[in-house]
């Protein structure tokens, strides 16, 4: 008998020990893996996570790991210090309203004999409800050791030669690549506000009719269709020694839901421009890459190469899902954008093609798309001219106003959402010639096999009165942009 009772003590205080462990909270993780091109895990490989900090914060996003990854090449960060902050702040940010997702930057260095890989532009997207929940949220990064790397070991080497460092100097203790913020900018300062997403120019056409521009986006609850926002991105090297080289690419989605969505248009008049806009909040930030001392004991190694990024950090949304925005119908193009019309650098206007009088033309978004970028991998759907606000409202920038008005970012539908619009117009009398605004600077796009370049459209338009025919008048599109590529001075 005594046997038995004590076996049944034992399955009670094992069926308590289940439920006390059961009561336990989880905690909430981000865990980052890195292999090379074949799937081999890459330890020593350095992580740096930074993350989107909300609108309330001054800096617009904060480092919150720099780490090496171990023999499984992952790193992980819990649900505390830091991120927890961040995340804290978005939940209180985002109440009321639906399921957002935030960005956190993900960058991976890895350096072998040969040099220094950087692989950027990458985000994980968190929602921080769910991750104070205990959710853990993963992401696989690959980087091919087939390729050059991207700064070669006798760059880095002249480069700490030429700070009169010796790299015998770090024996005595670790170091690890970094980027470091160097500037950044909001727009507006404070708050949200009026960003352009599609405009007509007409104050030179007196003779139009039948006239419309029209945006339309959104997620999908039912099917989990997400729509992103993501980052326009230029790396840069030897901007300090005054050799700069630049390249343009889009990063991931820095702001997803599937429950957001956005609805406007309106009439474009004679002599008129007309403007859609959303309401919300963009981000320019200006990041340099530093060899640091672990332990402090040695000065930091500015490398003079670049990372510059433009984004949407904020978005206003109703309780409902819908984007706050609106329209105006004005004399002259907003603020916001007029660096276009002063300087015509970064961002120009680029003939698209010219349409017969008496009929009505209709110019979809995706054909204006298709028109410039032939590859279908690339993540745009519709352009967000974020550089070119900068380079109008903004003093004086480590970054160029004739580069940066050409960084832009752009808007994704994936799985079922949409992302969609148009502009409709014709002219009585008269000939239409369309003009677009591209960047123009070509941003790259690279796949295992290729690279590809193009140059990047948004939904601006430009509508000037022609006496005679100059075109097929179908909307054709342009022929193909990369016989001409204007280098960035």
């Amino acid at each position: 008998m005594k046997k038995i009772f004590s076996i049944i003590f034992l399955i009670v205080i094992s069926i308590a020990l289940i439920s006390s462990f059961s009561l336990i909270p989880k905690i909430g993780k981000i865990t980052i893996k890195v292999t090379d091109q074949n799937g081999r895990p890459l330890k020593g490989a350095i992580v740096q996570l930074t993350g989107v900090t909300s609108p309330e914060n001054k800096i617009t996003s904060i480092t919150i790991l720099n780490k090496t990854t171990d023999a499984k090449g992952e790193v992980s960060i819990k649900f505390q210090g830091i991120l927890k902050t961040i995340a804290k702040a978005w939940k209180e940010h985002l109440k009321g309203k639906p399921k957002i997702n935030i960005g956190i930057f993900v960058s991976v260095f890895y350096e072998t004999e040969k040099g220094l890989y950087i692989s950027d532009g990458w985000v994980i997207n968190y929602n921080p409800r769910e991750l104070e929940g205990g959710k853990h949220y993963q992401k696989l990064i690959k980087i091919d050791l087939t390729q050059e790397p991207t700064l070669s070991r006798e760059k880095l080497d002249k480069d700490v030669q030429k700070r009169k460092i010796h790299t015998e100097d770090f024996a005595l203790g670790p170091y690890i690549y970094a980027w470091k913020l160097e500037e950044y900018e909001t727009y507006p300062e404070q708050v949200v506000g009026e960003i352009p997403v599609a405009w007509a120019d007409a104050r030179t056409h007196s003779f139009l009719e039948g006239h419309f521009i029209s945006v339309n986006f959104g997620g999908s609850v039912t099917t989990k269709g997400s729509l992103g926002i993501h980052a326009g991105i230029s790396l840069a090297s030897g901007i300090t020694s005054g050799s700069a080289q630049y390249t343009f690419k889009l990063g991931e989605s820095v702001i997803s839901s599937y429950e957001i969505y956005f609805g406007d248009g309106w009439y474009v008049k004679p002599g008129k421009f007309t403007w859609i806009y959303i309401k919300g909040q963009a981000a320019y930030e200006a990041w340099q890459l530093y060899k640091v001392s672990v332990s402090g004991l040695f000065p930091d190694i500015p490398l003079d190469e670049w990372k510059f990024q433009v984004y949407m950090r904020d978005i206003e949304v109703k309780s409902d899902g819908e984007i706050v925005g609106g329209h105006h119908l004005s004399d002259t193009p907003p603020s916001s954008i007029s660096y276009l019309y002063s300087n015509e650098r970064g961002m120009v206007y680029d003939y698209y093609d010219t349409y017969s009088s008496d009929s009505v033309h209709k110019i979809n978004f995706k054909e204006l798309r298709d028109a410039y970028v032939e590859v279908n991998g690339i993540p745009l759907e519709l352009g967000l001219s974020l550089g070119l606000i900068f380079a109008s409202t903004a003093m004086e920038l480590i970054l160029p106003f004739n580069i940066l008005a050409g960084l832009s970012a752009s808007i994704v539908a994936e799985g079922s959402a949409y992302a969609t619009g148009y502009i409709k117009f014709e002219s009585s009398g008269y000939y239409t010639r369309v003009y677009v605004s591209i960047s123009e600077f070509l941003y790259e796009y690279r796949t295992s096999t290729a690279n590809y370049y193009y140059h990047f459209p948004v939904a601006g338009f430009k509508l000037v009165p022609k006496f005679s025919s100059g075109g097929s008048g179908g909307g054709g599109g342009p022929p193909s942009p990369s016989g001409w590529w204007i280098t960035p001075e």
